[in-house]
């Protein structure tokens, strides 16, 4: 059922209800969204063709996928990193950035356009404190850090030409931008992109289009905000659903931006008024997305 929402058409499509729903991404070889439940140890995926979801119970609590031109996902586990293929259930554990912090665990991540996969951490125990960072798996599946002092970040996009890192320092209620090297995949030169006022909540996922424009997420913000390049705002989507949490470009012509919700974060009373919290949802779009690239390891 379509209902009109601030000029677009938002589309419930599966009632999943996810705990926390992130990290879709549109597999363009199979037209279908696989997606995480952070908060669960299931994987989701859904058939825009046919409209069946697919949930599957998995040994990892997942954070994040990226696809991996090997076949299968570049994945992040609450406490490390590792290739897996939900199809055969085989997995390869490449390690944990942050072993003996016991406050410390992994969260959001993304490929780079030089196809090495960057993944945050974050302090579980104090999420405003700068103790997160983002860390660089090369293609032979070393780790190293790439930038540091982050309050939870929670949100990695790159721009089109492959020469600016977003982060989403999502405790600060903001957006950084970084000087990208996709030769040597260091990131320099931080500063604020977007400041996001506290009442249009926490920024969370990030994406970027064709264009270059930035989407964001907003967690107990109802929305999701299209921001310029240069941090302007553009526009932004209404959600009818608190929680908002990541978006992927999926579809055809990558003119669909599949969203994920959470339940988590929600009052009960939330949870009563808006029962959709969770779900799956589609906004079609008069832009083009792009696709996100693959781990080359």
């Amino acid at each position: 059922m379509k209902q009109r929402t601030a000029g677009y058409g938002v589309e419930h499509l599966a009632g999943c209800q996810c705990n926390c729903g992130e990290s879709p991404m549109w597999e363009p070889a199979s037209a279908r969204l696989f997606w995480v439940d952070t908060g669960e140890r299931v994987f989701h995926e859904y058939d825009p063709g046919s409209g069946r979801h697919t949930p599957r119970d998995i040994p990892h609590l997942l954070q994040s996928i990226g696809r991996r031109k090997a076949g299968g996902w570049i994945a992040v586990d609450v406490k490390g990193l590792l290739l897996w293929n939900h199809a055969s259930g085989e997995s390869r554990f490449l390690g944990y950035p942050e072993e003996g912090k016991p406050h410390m665990c992994m969260s959001d991540g993304a490929v780079g356009p030089d196809g090495r996969f960057y993944a945050g951490s974050l302090n579980f125990e104090t999420l405003d404190a700068p103790e997160g960072s983002i860390y660089r798996v090369d293609k032979d599946g070393s780790i190293a850090a790439a930038c540091e002092g982050l309050a939870l970040p929670n949100g990695l996009a790159f721009s089109p030409d492959g020469r600016t890192l977003y982060v989403t320092e999502m405790f600060a209620n903001r957006i950084l931008a970084y000087d990208f090297d996709p030769r040597t995949g260091t990131a320099a030169n931080r500063r604020v992109l977007v400041e996001v006022p506290a009442e249009e909540g926490l920024p969370d996922g990030l994406i970027v289009d064709r264009e270059g424009f930035l989407w964001s997420a907003h967690w107990q913000g109802f929305r999701i905000t299209r921001y310029a390049p240069d941090g302007a705002r553009d526009r932004v989507i209404e959600l009818p659903v608190p929680t908002p949490t990541c978006m992927a470009f999926g579809g055809p012509k990558l003119d669909e931006l599949y969203v994920t919700t959470a339940r988590k974060g929600c009052s009960p009373e939330q949870l009563e008024k808006y029962p959709k919290s969770g779900d799956l949802f589609r906004v079609e779009l008069d832009v083009q997305g792009r696709l996100e690239p693959e781990f080359a390891g």
